[in-house]
Formats: C-alpha cells, sequence, structure tokens
C-alpha cells in the first residue's frame, strides 16, 4: 500500500516511475545512487564486504536486491544512530541572537548544512531523519562539526545546567552519532579553493569552496545575505531552512510522513504525548514550516 501512494505521489508530480525485478543487476554507480552515497563509499563498502557482488570481466556487478535489503540496514541502523543522539526538545533561543552567539565565538563558517540549521534540536532530528529516508544527501565539513560540538556543549551548560565535563561529553556523543549515521557527509580537499569566489567575509568562503567540491546542489543556511547570488556558483543555490525543506519534502510527502513518524516515535519514548501532531505543531510554531507541514498532511 504504501509502494502504491509513493508511485501516486511520484506520477502527480510528473516523474517517471520504473518498476524492476529485484534479481537485476547494478553498476557501482547505480547503486550508489540508489543508497545515497558516492561511488567511491560504496567502493569502499565492497571492499570491505559488506555488500555481496560478482565481477564481470574487470566491472564489480550488484544485484538489485541486496542492494535494497542493504538499504534497509542502513537506514535502521542510521535511525538508532538518531535515537542516541536524540535530547529532549527544548524551547529554542530566538534565532537573530544564535547567528550573533555563533559569529561572535568563533568567527567559523557556515556550510551546506549550516551550524544554526542544526544547532536546533528539533529541526536538526527533521533534517537528519529526512535524509535517513533518502530525499537528500547531506553534506558538512569538519569545521562546522567543531562549531556544532562547541555550541551544543555550551547549549547544554547554559540551559540544563550541566558540569562542563559532562556537557562536554554529551556534545562530543551527539558528533560522533552523526558521523556514524552519515559517513559520507565529511567533504574534503576543498582547500584550494578557498579564498576565489570573493565573498563580503573571507570567513565564508570556505562553505563555497566546499560545497562545490562536494557537489552540493545547496547551502542550506539562514546567513543567506552573507552569499551574493552573483559570487556564488550558479551550479549551487543558497537556501533558507525553510525553503529547502519545502523543496525537499515535495520530492516525496509521503516518505517526509514516514521520516516525521519515526521522528515522533523517538519524541514518545521521553514523552508519550508527543505524537505526530505534535511534531508537526511544533516545526510549524517554531520554524514557520506550514507549507512544509502541509504537504506532510495531505500526503
Amino acid at each position: 500500500y504504501e509502494l502504491l501512494l509513493q508511485v501516486v505521489s511520484a506520477m502527480r508530480q510528473g516523474l517517471a516511475v520504473t518498476i524492476a525485478p529485484r534479481s537485476q543487476t547494478l553498476t557501482t554507480q547505480q547503486a550508489a545512487d540508489l543508497l545515497g552515497i558516492s561511488r567511491p563509499t560504496l567502493v569502499k563498502l565492497l571492499d570491505e564486504n559488506r555488500l555481496p557482488y560478482e565481477r564481470v570481466n574487470t566491472h564489480r556487478r550488484l544485484l538489485l536486491r541486496d542492494v535494497l535489503d542493504f538499504r534497509e540496514e542502513r537506514r535502521r541502523a542510521q535511525y538508532e544512530a538518531l535515537e542516541a543522539m536524540s535530547v529532549d526538545v527544548e524551547e529554542e533561543d530566538d534565532l537573530d541572537s544564535v547567528l550573533e552567539s555563533l559569529k561572535e565565538a568563533r568567527r567559523t563558517v557556515t556550510d551546506f548544512l549550516d551550524t544554526c540549521v542544526l544547532w536546533p534540536s528539533l529541526q536538526r532530528d527533521f533534517l537528519l531523519s529526512l535524509a535517513v529516508e533518502g530525499l537528500y544527501r547531506p553534506l558538512w565539513s569538519e569545521a562546522i562539526l567543531e562549531e556544532l560540538e562547541f555550541h551544543e556543549c555550551q547549549k547544554l551548560i547554559m540551559r540544563h545546567d550541566l558540569p562542563e565535563p559532562d556537557a562536554a561529553q554529551r556534545a562530543a556523543r551527539l558528533i560522533e552519532r552523526m558521523r556514524e549515521a552519515f559517513p559520507d557527509a565529511v567533504v574534503v580537499g576543498w582547500e584550494s579553493l578557498e579564498g576565489s569566489c570573493g565573498l563580503p567575509d573571507l570567513n565564508d568562503e570556505h562553505v563555497v569552496a566546499a560545497a562545490h567540491v562536494g557537489g552540493a546542489g545547496a547551502i542550506v543556511t539562514s546567513n543567506v545575505k552573507d552569499f551574493p547570488r552573483a559570487k556564488v556558483p550558479d551550479s549551487i543555490q543558497v537556501l533558507r531552512p525553510v525553503e529547502f525543506l519545502f523543496n525537499t519534502v515535495s520530492v516525496d510527502p509521503v516518505r517526509a510522513a514516514v521520516a516525521v513518524t519515526e521522528l515522533a516515535d523517538r519524541q514518545a519514548r521521553r514523552d508519550s504525548s508527543r505524537d505526530v501532531d505534535w511534531v508537526l505543531g511544533e516545526l510549524e510554531r517554531r520554524y514557520g514550516l506550514h507549507a512544509v507541514v502541509g504537504l506532510i498532511r495531505s500526503s
């Protein structure tokens, strides 16, 4: 039934739908695309014997059923990692004060999923849940993870009265789980391009360089003014979270609803009153995701 709903949703959007036998063989690039990972990451999985394959002359081929089975196993493992990084969803600070805090603390740049996008707990959980469902592939840099760890630690100290060692340990665990859930997300090798765009703030050059090297289609940030359209490559959009989330959920509202159900299940284990309606209501109230929620409710 769920499959039919996805087919109908895709056809309504004018997308092509292909039904293939599970015995079909895939190239390494096709398998990587299906899993939402890079081809080098897939090859690493094959080298580690985590996915079965056969050789056809000098090429490796994978059975569709094996890739689908692995995708489901990976999906469950990613949700387990999100469960481990889940925290009590508290009232979040005013966005302007968060952005100013980020700038003052370390002057570290924004990235594909900016620190100010990942810092709010519920928004982060929603973004990463959509990624688990294969609606997009998240990218970030080591600098973003370091900044997120720093500010998560400060949040735990200031708002939850945790001793600094305990807060640091919990913040480090959050980053560890993010790495575990999305091992293909960190972009490397961007340094040679840094400083080539002429952005107003040189500290933001890293973002465009890393986004270009990572093949990102968009930089998701609340600091859109720091990335003038004329200074960013045409292949890369600069989107606020509300725009990015609407575009992403529009691809497959049914799959997005699955992500919200998983998120609600995690929250319900902390507070039984938190169900899907509660999550959707909070996404609207906190982040203004009215159109996004409307897509999910109507799916």
